[in-house]
């Protein structure tokens, strides 16, 4: 099959829709399938910055120049709807609603007869409440996943969400991420010292330095946590999308900098290797459409606390695979992280229990031939 995907940012740039599709594309391609990649540029879009230096590609992949719009931040990559125009293919693969590339690709697809398939992550929280993002969603957005003969999913929370904001949807798919079980089996090196950190017990996070993925909750828990369970450390591991300043003098005013160490973007090596050997992993992000590294902490056999909301749930599973505590609630999230580390034996069963699920039942091998058998469904229908 002739497969394009297109989607607004991939590897290196960060985040869980670039790792996602990256992993699907490789993974296709190595199944002989002719998968190619139709993106932009851009490291991050809002605001819009590019990647420097620009990656060598090999020849499968096709970065664009994107025209920007600051106040907007709705990058439009340059050339796209001719490429995709003239492009030979069969399915026309796009992820992430509320972007360009998706939009682009629907009309295309229809235009042309071709299956097109949709990767929506969903969402519809904090700026994409405001009025423009609201009539984006309603008059532009929504024809958009009408436009799809599937819709792909990365959890059942997703799903609730696009049926509850009127989505008609004919056919949707449940494909979530998966783990790749040897990956997180062999032990990798503990980067802890290297570091600088030799506490006895170790907070980490690890995500985007932003706003919405709740570091200023966290160090705002900090200090009831130190308290209680004083040679205790915090290790923030991701890269900064505009909030590392902010936490950095919230937690100057609280007292709390010594106590915290920022890693910035690390190798996966080093990530695994932090997973592995960290008393637990806090994740108090405001939303999520699935959470990979929740995943992948569980995988490594590290105790998690995490958010009780949007599709955390579906991955931690509260009191059997790890404890969630109320969103914004950072009493709470301090009661639930010193629970953890003062109640190891509880810890470890929760851990070992999240481990068996993540190695299990999310393998990237089932995502996999689960997308494979929709895109020759397609054919076939389209073909009938």
């Amino acid at each position: 099959m002739k497969i394009v995907h297109t989607l607004l940012r991939y590897p290196p740039a960060t985040g869980g829709v670039e790792d996602y599709t990256k992993e699907l594309v490789e993974r296709l391609r190595a199944g002989n399938d002719d998968v190619r990649v139709e993106t932009t540029n851009l490291k991050i879009h809002h605001p819009p910055t590019q990647l420097n230096p620009l990656p060598i590609d090999p020849p499968y992949i096709h970065r664009h120049d994107a025209h920007t719009f600051d106040s907007v931040g709705y990058p439009i990559p340059a050339n796209l709807k001719e490429e995709l125009t003239e492009m030979e293919m069969d399915i026309l693969h796009a992820h992430a609603f509320w972007y360009a590339p998706a939009d682009i690709a629907a009309r295309v697809a229809k235009k042309r007869n071709i299956p097109f398939v949709l990767n929506t992550y969903y969402y519809n929280t904090d700026n994409r409440r405001s009025m423009k993002w609201q009539l984006y969603r309603i008059l532009y957005g929504r024809s958009t996943v009408a436009a799809a003969d599937a819709v792909v999913v990365i959890s059942p929370y997703e799903h609730e969400m696009l049926k509850k904001d009127g989505f008609m949807l004919d056919r949707v798919e449940l494909i979530p991420p998966g783990i790749e079980a040897e990956t997180f089996s062999t032990k990798k090196d503990n980067p802890f010292p290297a570091w600088n950190v030799t506490a006895k017990n170790i907070l980490l996070f690890a995500g985007r330095i932003a706003r919405a993925k709740g570091v200023d909750l966290l160090i705002d828990s900090l200090p009831e946590v130190i308290k209680r369970v004083p040679d205790t450390h915090l290790v923030i591991i991701g890269e900064d999308f505009g909030f590392r300043k902010q936490c950095e003098e919230q937690a100057k005013k609280l007292g709390m900098e010594k106590f915290i160490t920022w890693t910035g973007k690390t190798t996966r090596e080093q990530l695994i290797g932090a997973y592995q050997n960290a008393s637990a992993f806090v994740f108090p992000s405001r939303f999520e459409a699935f959470g990979i590294v929740l995943l992948e902490a569980g995988a490594s056999g590290c105790p998690i606390v995490a958010t009780n909301g949007s599709a955390i749930p579906y991955i931690v599973h509260p009191d059997k695979t790890g404890l969630l505590f109320e969103p914004e609630n950072t009493a709470d999230l301090a009661s639930k992280t010193i629970s953890l580390l003062t109640n190891r034996n509880t810890a470890q069963e929760m851990a070992e229990t999240a481990r068996y699920r993540a190695l299990t039942e999310f393998a990237w091998d089932q995502s996999v031939a689960k997308l494979r058998q929709l895109y020759t469904d397609l054919l076939k229908n389209r073909h009938a």
